[in-house]
C-alpha cells in the first residue's frame, strides 16, 4: 500500500467515529485516572490496616502470656482451695460426729436425772397438797368451832331472855 491508498482511506473516515474515538480514548484516560486514584486510596487503607495489624500483634502477644499466666494462678489457687475444701469436709464430719455423741450423752444424762426429779416433784407436790389440805382442814376446824360457840352463845342468850320473861 502506497502513502496515497493511505491518505484516501483516512478521507473515508468518518468525523462522528473519529470523534466518538477521541470521546471514548478521554474517557479510558480519566477511568484509568480514577482507577490509579482509587487503588491509591486502597493502598493506603491497606497500608493503615497492616500497620494496625502488626501494632495489634505487637499488643497481644503481651496480653496473651499475662492471660496465660492468670489461668495458671487460678488454676493452682483452685487446686489449694480444693484442698481446703477437703479439710473443712472433713471437719465438718467431725463436727458431725461430735454433735451426735453430745446428744446421746444428753440424752443419757436426761434418762438418768429425770426419773429421780420427777419422782422428787410429785413428792413435793404431793406433800404441798397434803398440808394445804391440813391446813384447810384445821381453818375448817377452827370456823367451825367458832361457829358453835356463838351458836352456843346465841341459844344461852334466849334461854336466858326467856328465863327473864317468865
Amino acid at each position: 500500500m502506497s502513502a496515497s491508498q493511505h491518505a484516501a482511506d483516512f478521507s473515508n473516515v468518518d468525523f462522528w467515529g473519529l470523534g466518538f474515538l477521541i470521546l471514548s480514548l478521554g474517557i479510558f484516560i480519566v477511568l484509568i485516572l480514577l482507577a490509579v486514584k482509587i487503588l491509591g486510596k486502597v493502598g493506603q487503607s491497606l497500608d493503615k490496616t497492616n500497620s494496625i495489624l502488626d501494632e495489634v500483634d505487637h499488643k497481644i502477644g503481651p496480653m496473651l502470656d499475662n492471660t496465660n499466666r492468670t489461668i495458671t494462678l487460678v488454676n493452682n489457687n483452685l487446686g489449694q482451695t480444693e484442698k481446703e475444701l477437703a479439710k473443712v469436709g472433713a471437719m465438718t464430719d467431725n463436727v458431725t460426729q461430735v454433735t451426735s455423741n453430745v446428744t446421746n450423752l444428753t440424752s443419757l444424762v436426761t434418762t438418768a436425772l429425770a426419773s429421780p426429779l420427777v419422782k422428787a416433784a410429785a413428792f413435793a407436790f404431793g406433800l404441798k397438797k397434803t398440808m394445804k389440805k391440813q391446813d384447810d382442814d384445821y381453818q375448817e376446824a377452827q370456823i367451825r368451832a367458832a361457829l358453835s360457840a356463838a351458836e352456843d352463845a346465841r341459844r344461852d342468850h334466849k334461854r336466858k331472855s326467856r328465863k327473864k320473861r317468865k
